[in-house]
């Protein structure tokens, strides 16, 4: 269920952490997508869990790259896409995974 924006939620979360994984996220898609195309960030729920996502309208990935994306020290290459030529440490999502577990929730 799409939550209204008038509508709370709350969640047992570290929000400093929560925070630091949605930033990694948004970050990645700007970095990853055409300027001037949307970036649309969501929040559902249901009884049991929370999911946040974010979506963008960039190049995708391979399979392969979707089963690497998680992996410490992963980095895509850059591209003609690539928003920010300056490459990360390809911590950024691994640390994403770490912090998700962490709170016994799930990625993809």
């Amino acid at each position: 269920m799409l939550i209204p924006p008038e509508e709370s939620v709350y969640v047992q979360a570290d929000p400093d952490r929560i925070s630091q994984v949605i930033s990694n996220y948004v970050t990645n898609a700007l970095k990853y997508s055409d300027a001037g195309r949307p970036i649309r960030i969501g929040l559902e729920h249901t009884n049991q869990y929370v999911k946040v996502w974010v979506q963008d309208e960039g190049p995708g990935l391979s399979k392969e790259a979707q089963k690497q994306i998680w992996r410490r020290f992963y980095q895509l290459k850059a591209s003609a896409t690539t928003v920010d030529s300056k490459q990360g440490l390809g911590l950024g999502l691994y640390i994403c995974q770490t912090i998700i577990q962490r709170h016994q929730g799930r990625l993809g």
